[in-house]
């Protein structure tokens, strides 16, 4: 999935410059590729002329990508090898194929494992478990150490919780509990494990997605309503990755709640 490009506004010389590459309103290959060469490469062939596309709309409303900065990050979980597909070329620029990437705060890998999260996650972690020991140090403690924790340590450790917490792997769970246990000591009360606090926040993310009739899912809930109860069906899941994912794991609490 390519990073979404940065924009600036071209100068004069520059406007005057594609205004000539665009006759007729469109670009004069902005974007190079090949012709397919095997039938499951349409599917990226697809996605050059969305990106083509965009390309032209930036040119024809006088802003430039700065194709330096666009990263892709391809995700496939083919079992046949193929080869790989051809690098997107914006105005002469190959784009950067990368195996992970940053986006609002949560890492994304083209394994959708939630490694580098994790990693990014625990180094955080640490990190403000330090300031709360020192607060400790100073003689902080009871409802205001809590609050510190609750506030700061807390919201580092579980941040974007809802989106992996059902789906990463057993290894790494286990060091955002050691992470939760270190901050249970320093605080000398019990804390909720990485799991629990998950699947709070899931059946909390999963009602207010039901209860918005706006929300983009909407019809997919509605989809998996059922006529007697309050239950949802279960959607269908070939790939164990996508039983895994928010969704089916989040209609599964959902529907365990509803039976008690």
């Amino acid at each position: 999935m390519p990073k979404p490009p940065h924009l600036v506004p071209l100068n004069a010389l520059e406007q005057q410059l594609y205004s000539e590459l665009l006759p007729d309103g469109r670009a004069s290959h902005p974007i190079s590729k090949g012709e397919p060469s095997h039938p499951k490469e349409e599917d990226h062939f697809g996605q050059l002329e969305l990106i083509q596309d965009f390309v032209e709309w930036s040119l024809r409303n006088n802003l430039q990508i700065n194709a330096g900065k666009t990263k892709e990050l391809v995700v496939d979980f083919r079992r046949r090898i193929n080869p790989p597909p051809a690098l997107v070329n914006i105005l002469g620029t190959d784009v950067d194929v990368v195996e992970s990437h940053k986006c609002l705060g949560v890492h994304l890998n083209n394994n959708l494992d939630w490694t580098h999260n994790t990693d990014a996650l625990v180094k955080k972690g640490n990190s403000t478990l330090f300031l709360l020991r020192r607060l400790r140090s100073f003689g902080v403690q009871g409802p205001l150490l809590r609050t510190f924790y609750d506030s700061v340590v807390g919201s580092a450790i579980f941040y974007g919780i809802v989106c992996w917490s059902s789906s990463i792997t057993d290894r790494n769970r286990k060091r955002m509990d050691r992470l939760v246990r270190r901050a249970s000591s320093v605080l000398g009360c019990p804390l909720d494990s990485v799991q629990v606090v998950g699947n709070g926040r899931m059946m909390a993310k999963l009602s207010s997605m039901l209860n918005n009739t706006s929300h983009p899912l909407q019809d997919t809930l509605t989809a998996l309503g059922s006529s007697f109860s309050e239950r949802l069906l279960h959607p269908r899941c070939v790939k164990e990755r996508y039983r895994r994912s928010f969704l089916p794991a989040a209609v599964r609490l959902h529907n365990k709640n509803n039976a008690r």
